[in-house]
């Protein structure tokens, strides 16, 4: 088949907040007065705060209406080279009754193949997976980084790049993730996957390759279960890392990323509104 024309209009931008709806919270701050020794008392008493995430905090994706279930398949696959059909449910069709998500998947994914050829198929494992390349080559461990990628699709950060073959020379990352910042800045995050199969020993070695580039922070190890968590974080207590179980979060905003033995907390600093409201 010929290579499929691309989208009219580009939306890598805007897709990912349809699901702001569904996880955004809006607060505020009021201004206190000075504390009595009443209130210093109090604060005394009060248990210690969790360790807050990475000072670097990604901006949010503004909020747009107008966007099309076909559209959101269409920018997210050409981010993630390609997707499985669960993949696309968790994405596109969350906001439906868990009854009525394959459905409206099979639809607009039939047509945007069938009748659009804006997409190709082809199966893959118990499923299929689409792409808009000309090729397809998916493997067991990069499906699952399109896992990890779908959380972080999901977390309503505003994401500029998303590259799975980053050479840095002396390390090749899992994954690399740009998201736009205030001001014209970007925070650049690098992401292992492990899937148990390497031995710490190994895993040291790699980790402290990272070491070379500060530029990129945070730096996410992520593993399928916590008890690889424990181990590693037993192997690598100085590792310059963030380390979180598959399993435990959804989104980039849940409190499971560890770091030298603090509490687990989100990845990013949540800003004044959210803290105000949490």
């Amino acid at each position: 088949l010929p290579a499929p024309q691309a989208p009219e209009r580009n939306f890598a931008r805007e897709v990912i907040e349809h699901t702001q709806e569904t996880y955004s919270t809006v607060g505020h701050t009021t201004e206190s007065a000075e504390p009595t020794k009443e209130d210093s008392a109090r604060e005394e008493e009060r248990p210690a705060a969790p360790a807050s995430g990475s000072s670097r905090r990604p901006s949010p994706i503004a909020k747009r209406d107008g966007i099309t279930a076909q559209e959101r398949i269409l920018s997210y696959v050409k981010s993630a080279e390609y997707l499985s059909t669960q993949q696309i449910i968790q994405l596109c069709y969350s906001h439906l009754t868990p009854s009525a998500q394959a459905p409206a998947a099979s639809r607009d994914l039939r047509q945007l193949v069938d009748a659009a050829r804006a997409l190709k198929v082809q199966p893959f494992g118990r499923g299929n997976v689409y792409y808009a390349s000309r090729t397809c080559n998916p493997t067991t461990h990069n499906l699952a980084l399109r896992d990890l990628l779908v959380k972080i699709f999901r977390s309503e950060y505003d994401i500029a790049e998303v590259n799975f073959t980053l050479d840095l020379t002396t390390i090749l990352p899992d994954l690399y993730v740009c998201f736009s910042a205030a001001g014209g800045l970007t925070v650049k995050t690098l992401w292992e996957y492990d899937t148990g199969t390497e031995g710490s020993a190994e895993i040291v070695k790699k980790v402290s390759r990272y070491k070379a580039y500060p530029e990129f922070s945070p730096i996410v190890c992520v593993v399928r279960e916590p008890d690889r968590l424990v181990q590693l974080q037993s192997a690598l207590p100085d590792a310059p890392l963030w380390f979180a179980a598959m399993s435990e979060f959804t989104t980039l905003k849940d409190p499971a990323f560890h770091r030298s033995g603090n509490p687990p907390c989100p990845l990013f600093e949540p800003d004044a509104a959210a803290a105000a409201n949490s």
